[in-house]
């Protein structure tokens, strides 16, 4: 089942089961419900994900939401807010949260009527389709550099069993690449973590496969670089900076 460490707390975890929110105390060893689904707008929750600025957002069968609940000075807080699926995107079951660049996600989402997959988008708190697949089933995906995207596609038998018939893809300019098997990106995939620098890295049953994007590569852009440069420097946010 879906589980993560309860942020802002030390020995709590929660997770979900039979559709709700649920907290373990280790320290008492009870269990509670933090959240039952029927009290949120959202439908069952499915799946969950801890992003990098503490707030756990939970993928439901209609929509999102957007959870934290941490002790501090003041006392404790407590917020939700919750994000539904537009019907007329005619999509559903909101599974396998990753963190966008912009502080939104990317998700595994189903068609209402069929049987295909998507990848949806929350982006600047506006849900959108980015990906249909015309043949595999899509597992998940996630933004890479340069507006590109990572894709798996794969059979799973049952919701949170391991991938084992699985493809990794490359979706950048339009163009979709298969990423070559080798002795560590085959069999059962168990696990997959992002990074906000593009890299990130996949667990399977043969190791630990890392990618990190090229130091030095061609940025997209509709300007013309076919010329001289004579100086550059970088601001302190990161960015580099051309005379040209």
């Amino acid at each position: 089942i879906p589980f993560l460490p309860s942020p802002g707390h030390t020995n709590k975890l929660l997770f979900l089961k039979e559709g709700h929110l649920w907290e373990f105390n280790k320290v008492s060893q009870k269990i509670q419900i933090i959240k039952k689904h029927e009290q949120a707008g959202i439908g069952r929750f499915l799946d969950m994900t801890l992003f990098r600025d503490g707030f756990v957002w939970i993928g439901g069968e209609d929509g999102a939401a957007r959870f934290l609940n941490v002790n501090d000075s003041i006392g404790t807080i407590n917020q939700w807010s919750e994000y539904p699926l537009p019907a007329d995107l005619g999509i559903h079951n909101i599974e396998h949260l990753f963190e966008s660049f912009d502080g939104g996600f990317i998700s595994k989402a189903d068609y209402l009527n069929s049987k295909n997959n998507v990848l949806a988008g929350f982006i600047g708190e506006k849900w959108k389709i980015l990906y249909k697949s015309a043949a595999e089933d899509i597992y998940a995906g996630w933004q890479g550099l340069d507006n590109s995207l990572w894709i798996l596609k794969g059979d799973v038998l049952k919701q949170n069993d391991p991938l084992r018939n699985w493809n990794l893809y490359h979706l950048r300019r339009g163009k979709e690449e298969m990423i070559g098997k080798n002795r560590v990106l085959n069999r059962e995939l168990n696990g997959i973590i992002t990074r906000p620098d593009g890299s990130f890295l996949i667990a399977t049953g043969s190791g630990l496969a890392s990618f990190s994007p090229l130091l030095w590569r061609k940025q997209s852009t509709d300007i013309n670089l076919n010329r001289r440069y004579k100086n550059m420097l970088e601001d302190a946010s990161g960015r580099l900076w051309f005379s040209c």
